[in-house]
């Protein structure tokens, strides 16, 4: 009996531990493809008004493959709830992954939501958006790598309904 008592433990623990295992493989490799797929920023500056020639001074520094000024600007909305509007000047790093909608163009009208944010909420593409007295349309949903590495004590944010983090606007 007690053979058998260890035997079904042993195994127990090899079924958990391969388990745990699978389920860490599946989340590096998911987030590998991510990161890839929007270039996700290894390094940011932020500081207020970048002219174009400091941007091109820190494009051009050694090691440096890519680079971009962004336009961030935190907004209310109604309800207390808030965004934090991105409008990139190439799209080149950290650009939004699509899971609904149209690609992202920083050329085009419209906006492109988080995707808890529009799930908590009730929104899809399509949808319009009220910010700042005019109506927006939704022309996508998305997954940001925006946020991923944050350090502030906003950038972890628990209630999706209230707050926006990353909609992506031309």
């Amino acid at each position: 009996m007690q053979f058998l008592t260890i035997f079904l433990m042993i195994t127990l623990s090899v079924l958990v531990f391969s388990g745990i295992d699978s389920v860490r493989l599946g989340l590096k490799n998911n987030s590998d493809v991510l990161y890839e797929e929007t270039n996700i920023g290894n390094l940011w500056f932020i500081a207020k008004g970048i002219t174009e020639e400091q941007s091109k001074a820190i494009k051009d520094t050694e090691g440096v493959l890519s680079g971009e000024r962004r336009f961030r600007n935190k907004i209310a909305l109604m309800d207390d709830q808030q965004l934090e509007l991105i409008s990139p000047e190439e799209n080149l790093v950290s650009k939004p992954f699509v899971l609904d909608g149209s690609v992202y163009s920083n050329k085009g009208e419209g906006i492109w939501l988080n995707r808890e944010f529009a799930k908590a909420n009730d929104y899809v593409v399509g949808d319009f958006i009220k910010i700042a007295n005019q109506k927006v349309e939704i022309k996508g949903i998305i997954l940001s790598s925006e946020k991923i590495n944050g350090s502030s004590a906003d950038a972890y944010v628990v209630d999706h309904k209230k707050w926006l983090w990353v909609p992506f606007l031309p």
